[in-house]
């Protein structure tokens, strides 16, 4: 009798003793993002359209990301209000001079040197600030290959933008850039 009671404890005990071996938890698949940017945007035309490129450096890995964005009509001072995260402002230009311009729509593809890629799309909260060349763009990943098969999760991007300075004309054919990229992949 005592050693059948051995053997069901045992029966009993040893499943939960092992049950987090086999299956990781949801903990076990988060990747952090915490990389360094530097590249170029491109405009496109004068209704918004830019096209950039960027090299990034960090956690996931190295990588390289396109993308493309549209940015709506330019906005009064008042109209970016509170909008701006961590104490970021656009001065007061005048009453009518846009400060800045929110970005409406944007699609961001990273591929990594393995060749696994993320892509992104970001809601329209994203904006650039024309007088300090700050501009930030959130984005929810949408999908992934390779190691990052059939992902989600998402990235913030804060950049700051360059420009030749005065006397340059036209001063906006390509724009370089550096900045953060921050966020979390989260894979089935």
């Amino acid at each position: 009798m005592k050693k059948f009671l051995i053997f069901l404890s045992l029966l009993l005990v040893l499943p939960f003793a092992f049950a987090g071996t086999d299956s990781p938890g949801k903990e076990d698949r988060v990747i952090t993002i915490d990389m360094r940017l530097s590249g170029l945007v491109r405009p496109v035309d004068d209704f918004g359209h830019s096209f950039f490129d960027m090299e990034a450096k960090g956690s996931p890995g190295k990588a390289t990301g396109q993308g493309a964005g549209v940015a709506g009509p330019p906005l009064p001072y008042l109209a970016l209000g509170d909008a701006l995260p961590g104490g970021h402002t656009c001065p007061d230009l005048g009453e009518f001079v846009p400060t800045g311009m929110q970005l409406m729509e944007a699609q961001l593809v990273m591929t990594f040197n393995d060749g696994s890629m993320i892509w992104g799309n970001s809601p329209p909260d994203g904006y650039v600030c024309f007088t300090t060349g700050y501009g930030y763009a959130p984005y929810d990943i949408m999908g992934g290959s390779g190691r990052f098969e059939g992902a989600t999760g998402w990235i913030v991007v804060e950049l700051q933008t360059y420009d030749y300075g005065p006397g340059v004309f036209p001063p906006f054919l390509v724009n370089p850039e550096t900045g953060t990229a921050t966020g979390e992949i989260f894979l089935p």
